[in-house]
This record gives structure tokens, C-alpha cells and sequence, in this order.
């Protein structure tokens, strides 16, 4: 079966589209609000690179896109594979992000964009995790809760 693209409907969707085709990959950001923390995550990577996508919670959304672009150029050279399990410390400069793999009940609610692009047809996701100041992930028991909330873990422990 062949993949074709997804007829835009606004500026927006043109202008991911455009940047999927051209680029690689498209970084959406969604701000924080009354629900929870920002996020940003790729459109692309797995249509193009056959990577899962990358999404990342509760940082500075400037920053987010600059490491999932980082992240983008990694897979693109094919330097990197992101997946489920591994760490990696050449994301956020004296961490060690960890990678989990997002479950298919958080698409929905968090990538809907992708569900659009990818016209409903099944894809993968890894969430990239970072750890607070003190080296703590949120699934560890010494993690602060309010820590725990700006961060919430979208593999569906």
C-alpha cells in the first residue's frame, strides 16, 4: 500500500506538509494550559526515515523544538536510533534522556496531528524523557510529584 499525504485544510496543514516534504520533518508545539504542560513532538520521521516519532513533555517549547530537531538531523543522517529503553546523553547537556514508547491510547489526546497525517493507519511514538535536576526520572520513587506532573510518562504504565 502507498502512502500519500494528507489534503491540507489550513495554512497550518500546508506548511507542515511543506516541511515533511522538504525537510524531513515538521516540529508541532502545543503550549501549556488549564489540562497540563506543553509539548512538542515530530511529523515525519516515520513516513520518511521509517523512525518512530519523538515526543517530548514539560520543557521550554523553544527548547523542545530545538531537540527534536536535534533528534531529526541525528535520524536523518542516520547517526541515531531513538527507540524504547535507551538513554542517550547528546540531547540536554549534563542529562541523560531516557526513551519510552508511547501507547497507541495516548495518540489521541497527544499526537492527534498524527493520526490525521497518517490517515488513521497505524504508527509508532517514543516519548523522550528527561530527568530532573537531581538525575530522578518521574517513574522513580524519589521524584518529586509536581516533577512527576509536568511530566507525565505516555507509555500507559
Amino acid at each position: 500500500m502507498t502512502f500519500s499525504l494528507p489534503s491540507p485544510q489550513d495554512d497550518f496543514d500546508r506548511t507542515l506538509l511543506h516541511h515533511v516534504q522538504n525537510h524531513g520533518w515538521f516540529v508541532v508545539k502545543v503550549p501549556d494550559d488549564e489540562a497540563g504542560p506543553g509539548f512538542a513532538f515530530t511529523v515525519g520521521l516515520s513516513l520518511n526515515y521509517q523512525h518512530p516519532e519523538v515526543i517530548l513533555v514539560g520543557l521550554d517549547p523553544e527548547l523542545m523544538h530545538r531537540v527534536l530537531n536535534a533528534i531529526g538531523e541525528d535520524v536523518k543522517a542516520g547517526q541515531q536510533h531513538y527507540e524504547s529503553g535507551l538513554r542517550f546523553s547528546n540531547l540536554l547537556e549534563g542529562y541523560d534522556c531516557a526513551f519510552v514508547s508511547v501507547a497507541t491510547a495516548q495518540h489521541r489526546e497527544y499526537l492527534g496531528i498524527l493520526v490525521w497525517f497518517y490517515s488513521n493507519q497505524p504508527f509508532s511514538a517514543v516519548q523522550c524523557v528527561w530527568p530532573d535536576k537531581l538525575g530522578q526520572y518521574p517513574w522513580d520513587s524519589a521524584a518529586h510529584p509536581q516533577f512527576r506532573s509536568r511530566q507525565p510518562i505516555l507509555d500507559g504504565r
